[in-house]
């Protein structure tokens, strides 16, 4: 069985989807997905990746997003495999 996602941008096809499903042709789930923030990232997304780290859940928005703009515009220093530092 192959599976696919669909993103419907017709209503109509809603009701087509729905006919193939009654005679057993398709199965449908719906899925609800989270339209991203202005800096592409869905806000439950943005709690999902500040549970991996505590202190990040504690922090003020504020705080979190200086760390953000911190962590972009450091970023490929923060990584830095060079061991002269």
């Amino acid at each position: 069985m192959d599976t696919y996602q669909i993103e419907i941008i017709e209503p109509r096809a809603k009701k087509l989807l729905d006919d193939m499903a009654d005679m057993d042709l398709i199965t449908v789930q719906r899925i609800e997905v989270e339209k991203p923030n202005g800096n592409g990232v869905s806000e439950g997304r943005r709690e999902e990746i500040m549970s991996l780290a505590g202190s990040w859940d504690e922090m003020s928005e504020n705080d979190f997003q200086e760390y953000l703009s911190e962590a972009k515009r450091s970023g490929g220093e923060m990584f830095d495999r060079d061991d002269t530092l």
